[in-house]
């Protein structure tokens, strides 16, 4: 039932992000440090980079924005930082390179079309309809706005507990993104988890 209180004062909202180091907003140098050299392993086993290549990245960042520059250098210095020749035996560095690009130009021409390495942009749904803007993500662009590169949105794979309203018990099951997006803005038939239409 609704309760008027807002999800993120609730237990479940509280416990988001527990574990992952809020202070530090999730990042963790040195287990980043450890996941690049055991990236930079595999791609120099199997050809990919060679010794001493610099590896040369594209940050795309909205123009006009003080916060989104001190963002932007704060990835590149990141980066350039703990991604460089003496962080790993093969002497690979990383350089990158922050462009700015107008709104909304930076989701139309650079985003929605994968035409970038890292971008940074924000899709805040409105305190009335938060959920509807979830549908940017779904893998069939049924928002006409999509940013999904590929992910697969329409399979039944995320564990949901719902109430059975036949038998009055909760219940776990797996469903796919698709489907839950549309249940949170309105009605949806799902059939195994996935959308589906109903049977005249």
């Amino acid at each position: 039932p609704l309760s008027g209180i807002a999800f993120r004062n609730t237990e479940q909202g509280e416990a988001v992000g527990e574990g992952l180091s809020a202070e530090t907003y999730g990042f963790n140098p040195d287990a980043a440090v450890a996941f690049w050299v055991a990236a930079l392993d595999e791609l120099v086993a199997d050809g990919v980079y060679d010794n001493g290549d610099i590896i040369e990245l594209e940050l795309l960042i909205f123009s006009g924005s003080e916060a989104q520059v001190s963002f932007g250098n704060f990835i590149k210095s990141s980066f350039e930082d703990l991604f460089d020749a003496d962080s790993n035996e093969y002497g690979i560095s990383v350089t990158v390179d922050v462009e700015p690009k107008d709104f909304p130009g930076i989701y139309f021409d650079w985003m929605m079309v994968g035409r970038f390495h890292l971008s940074i942009g924000g899709i805040s749904g409105s305190t009335l309809n938060a959920s509807g803007f979830m549908d940017v993500f779904a893998d069939d662009n049924r928002g006409g706005f999509t940013l999904n590169w590929g992910i697969d949105t329409t399979t039944a794979n995320i564990q949901v507990e719902i109430l059975n309203f036949e038998t009055g018990e909760m219940e776990q099951q797996m469903w796919s993104f698709n489907a839950l997006q549309r249940a949170l803005v309105g009605r949806v038939y799902v059939e195994f988890g996935e959308e589906a239409t109903p049977e005249d």
